[in-house]
């Protein structure tokens, strides 16, 4: 937003996705699939795992450019909702707790054997534990998210991880474009 302009309309921002949601590049409920995608030079030196959720799959975009100005190869494990921590996340169905824990282990595997140079992590970790106290919930995320990245690292990768976006209190394309030119009704405290 420049002023009071909009650089682009907000009904565009709703079908504004990376490719690798065209390219179905993802891991979905019941989290059974292992789906992978790769961009760039087959011949690449570079080799990057990019892993995590759809909070790590809007940032395929900006990391294909690098790689692309850098002849590098990006491979994606991407999955919807399910974050990358080695603990019960709770679902609905409870099998899919169990599946999500699966694919993460699976996921977390294949990046630390695999020939990558570099793995870029980034995770909306929305996801309560199972049997863990709300007060506690922090802790036991943190702990696990660094036992993966200390998986990474024993295994000699270099490890990127990307802090997640804030939480937005509402969808703001929607609340752009209803409010137009009045925004404040579209911000929310820090």
């Amino acid at each position: 937003i420049t002023g009071d302009e909009l650089l682009m309309s907000p009904t565009f921002a709703a079908t504004d996705k990376p490719v690798v949601y065209e390219d179905d590049c993802w891991n979905r409920r019941p989290f059974t699939s292992r789906q992978t995608c790769t961009y760039g030079s087959k011949s690449a030196q570079t080799k990057v795992a990019l892993i995590g959720n759809s909070h790590a799959g809007h940032w395929q975009p900006a990391l294909a450019q690098i790689a692309k100005a850098r002849d590098w190869q990006i491979t994606t494990y991407l999955v919807s909702e399910c974050w990358t921590g080695d603990l019960p996340q709770i679902f609905e169905a409870p099998a899919d707790t169990q599946t999500c824990r699966e694919w993460v282990r699976w996921a977390v595997d294949e990046t630390a054997k695999g020939d990558f140079d570099l793995v870029v992590s980034s995770n909306r970790t929305w996801r309560k534990i199972r049997d863990v106290a709300e007060q506690d919930q922090v802790a036991h995320a943190t702990r696990a998210y660094s036992e993966v990245l200390d998986t990474w690292v024993r295994a000699g990768k270099q490890v990127v991880v990307i802090r997640d976006v804030p939480n937005m209190t509402q969808n703001v394309p929607d609340c752009v474009e209803q409010e137009g030119k009045g925004l404040d009704a579209c911000l929310f405290p820090r």
